[in-house]
């Protein structure tokens, strides 16, 4: 019997003919892309929830010393050798070099990479008239009366939303136990934020400190008692659970028990006017709970809790959020009109579905974001955008390498420019003291 000797992700493997035959390989990032040590790849991402979609096509692995008939064959094999590779029957015996077919790209996405694209190494020029902001960021009255943080609370935590979740905390209580049902109302739910926020300003060991009576805090003891606030937490609740779609149901939600509170802020936070220029990128919020969706992320200074995507103005503020959840690049969630460009594409496309279009805004993203896609998307849709972004996902890249950038002192950079969709593109590489970084941004061509 015959033995294959292969290399797959840095291990050493050996296993008969059939056996490779049937090998199933698979990508070692979600969109197929190799990224280096300073890549921002989401490592929270299940690869096999989501779909390839940034690559220009599928994934390779290296395969060395292949023994067949006394000869050692060196290939690269696509994930396709599986069907490509099957004896004939004019030839039964072994597969060989001949029958490995080569890796083909799919027609899936509009693939940036095959069309023919030239870049010009020129100095970027604009004209001021189409990049004027035209759009009405000036805030409202009601916004500028506020004055304490209180009221800035109040502005988007309403009496409302605040009633809302009295009612379904009452509920809960009922279902829970008819015979003690909790009596909340608007302002026990306001006492209850209150002292949560405030025991986060000072974090006791326990809870139950607050109400201590040697160390406690003698504003809490005032506000609620003990007894009571713990009842209230057990029953605290934001929706009802007898409603609740099965896991099997299309209309399942991972976030069905705070969905009335994500919805309400979110549209609290689009009430404030966006900025001229907006930012997307991740953000943790910190948690030691046990729970589906905790994520770790080394690079973030809480590296354990909830990984949010936030569009934010210059200014920090929140606009608009989402919690990731693994369903959001579920095609159910998909509007019309919106092309999947991949699960980190469609991120930005999620989020800035209520930018005002043709209003010239600013959008900037990291390369974990960028492609040439989201690109052409974000033009088409009236939104400039500007964000760092992978050298292979660049097609026919003429940058210079790594070694010869080198040679380079800090600060330098070049411009290069192309023509695409009717679209004028400009990518420049920059060196810093960390690494090398390559910007491309998307304006109108005039």
């Amino acid at each position: 019997m015959e033995h294959i000797t292969y290399i797959d992700r840095g291990k050493r493997k050996v296993m008969t003919i059939d056996e490779f035959m049937a090998l199933d390989v698979s990508s070692d990032s979600d969109d197929g892309l190799d990224f280096d040590d300073f890549s921002d790849e989401d490592p929270t991402v299940n690869p096999k929830d989501l779909e390839s979609s940034d690559s220009d096509s599928e994934p390779e692995t290296t395969v060395k010393n292949v023994k067949i008939s006394s000869s050692i064959i060196e290939k690269q094999v696509h994930p396709s050798i599986a069907e490509a590779g099957q004896p004939t029957s004019s030839n039964t015996s072994q597969p060989t070099a001949s029958n490995i077919k080569q890796p083909t790209s799919s027609n899936k996405k509009t693939d940036t990479g095959k069309c023919h694209i030239l870049w010009k190494k020129q100095s970027t020029k604009f004209s001021g008239e189409p990049f004027l902001f035209t759009g009405h960021n000036a805030l409202p009255q009601s916004i500028l009366q506020l004055s304490t943080p209180y009221q800035f609370f109040k502005y988007l935590f309403t009496d409302e939303i605040v009633s809302k979740i009295a009612d379904e905390t009452n509920l809960y209580s009922t279902q829970k136990n008819p015979n003690k049902p909790v009596d909340c109302t608007v302002y026990d739910i306001h006492k209850l934020i209150g002292i949560c926020i405030l025991s986060s300003l000072s974090p006791p060991t326990c809870v139950r400190d607050l109400w201590n009576d040697v160390y406690g805090i003698d504003l809490v003891k005032e506000t609620m008692s003990q007894r009571h606030f713990e009842k209230l937490h057990s029953s605290l609740h934001f929706n009802d659970n007898t409603k609740i779609p099965d896991h099997q149901s299309p209309d399942h939600d991972k976030l069905y028990k705070i969905r009335p509170i994500l919805d309400y802020l979110n549209q609290r936070c689009l009430s404030v006017p966006m900025s001229e220029r907006l930012s997307i990128d991740e953000q943790m919020c910190a948690t030691k709970a046990r729970h589906h969706m905790k994520m770790y992320m080394k690079v973030k200074p809480h590296k354990w809790g909830y990984k949010l995507y936030v569009l934010c103005g210059d200014m920090g503020f929140a606009h608009k959020f989402e919690i990731y959840s693994g369903q959001e690049n579920d095609p159910k969630f998909r509007r019309d009109g919106e092309p999947d460009i991949g699960p980190s594409g469609n991120v930005v496309i999620r989020l800035s579905r209520e930018i005002p279009r043709n209003q010239n805004y600013k959008l900037y993203f990291d390369r974990y974001y960028s492609s040439l896609n989201l690109f052409v998307y974000l033009f088409q849709q009236g939104i400039q955008s500007v964000g760092t972004i992978q050298r292979n996902r660049i097609p026919n890249c003429k940058f210079r390498n790594d070694q010869e950038l080198k040679k380079e002192p800090l600060g330098f950079s070049e411009e290069f420019s192309t023509n695409f969709e009717q679209q004028q593109y400009w990518k420049t590489p920059h060196k810093s003291k960390i690494q090398t970084l390559v910007y491309a941004s998307v304006f109108s061509s005039g």
